[in-house]
């Protein structure tokens, strides 16, 4: 197993459940995972003696056919849980409505985790929707796929004492970042105006961004630009007027917009759509929490205008 591989999902996962629950909480977080070690299915129950149920959220890893895991003790989901919904306090009774909120909070923990591992490495890497239960150990046991599982236990600050969850990788997803990048993309052909790129060795992972490599006009000098400002706008919907209405607003005018309140909120950076979200607040302060991501090659051709 590549000493690089189990750092890297130690690593995300800490700033994955660093940024997100820090977001979302309204907290810092002060995350420490242990570094990920192949186990077996027997070695993650013995971990979780102790606790008569668990809450699992499994997610399925796109390109490999395997699976990520989070798994929450009752005391910890019950905390996240309340603590989403402003109430500083722990519980053992785990209701619908908790789920519903640590549903939530898996997907962009596992959505950030999942970019992360992208950005690090040359590979395609998704992961669909996490679907939450609160199982018996032995129905743990029975779900989580395959004998061989990656593991790694991570310390949370979100209680005095540790409040530890885990982490969890199925051997199709390891087998999957250990494949050249070839290998993983045997029908990938390099577009005719796009550079070379040689695959790196198995475990091996780049520093630079793979979503800059093989586009023309975007090199390492796009470094001197990252420190350049740029107007970020939140767009709640447009609509379109005749002049002689606009004349018409005034104290109490209602306007309507081109988006029902279900609707996702338009986030442009520099009047480019970026991401879309939805609103909330922190701090007494509008915020957007972001739900979807415009994909990172259209984000690329916005820097050209």
């Amino acid at each position: 197993m590549s000493e690089n591989l189990t750092t890297l999902f130690s690593n995300e996962m800490k700033e994955a459940l660093d940024s997100v629950l820090s977001m979302l909480l309204g907290k810092e977080m002060n995350v420490k995972p242990e570094t990920a070690e192949e186990v077996t299915k027997d070695f993650l129950l013995n971990r979780l003696l102790n606790e008569k149920e668990v809450i699992l959220a499994a997610a399925n890893q796109n390109e490999s056919g395997g699976k990520v895991y989070l798994l929450y003790p009752l005391a910890v989901g019950g905390l996240i849980a309340n603590l989403m919904m402003g109430v500083e306090e722990g519980k053992e009774e785990i209701s619908a409505e908790d789920l519903d909120a640590l549903t939530e909070a898996s997907n962009q923990v596992l959505s950030s985790f999942a970019l992360g591992i992208k950005e690090k490495t040359s590979l395609s890497f998704s992961l669909g929707q996490a679907s939450l239960a609160k199982l018996p150990l032995q129905e743990i046991y029975e779900r989580i796929d395959g004998d061989e599982i990656l593991f790694s236990s991570i310390e949370t600050s979100l209680a005095p004492s540790p409040s530890p969850l885990y982490l969890v990788i199925s051997s199709e997803v390891r087998e999957r970042l250990l494949q050249p990048a070839e290998e993983a993309h045997p029908s990938a052909a390099p577009s005719p105006s796009a550079p070379s790129v040689s695959a790196p060795p198995s475990g091996a992972f780049r520093t630079t961004p793979p979503s800059l490599e093989g586009y023309p006009h975007v090199d390492s000098k796009i470094d001197m630009l990252m420190d350049i400002e740029l107007p970020i706008v939140i767009r709640v919907g447009t609509t379109e007027m005749p002049l002689k209405n606009v004349l018409k607003i005034g104290l109490g005018s209602i306007i309507q917009l081109n988006k029902t309140v279900d609707d996702p909120i338009d986030l442009l950076v520099n009047g480019k759509l970026v991401a879309r979200g939805e609103v909330v607040v922190v701090d007494s302060n509008f915020a957007l929490r972001i739900t979807e991501i415009v994909s990172r090659e259209e984000r690329i051709k916005f820097l050209g205008g």
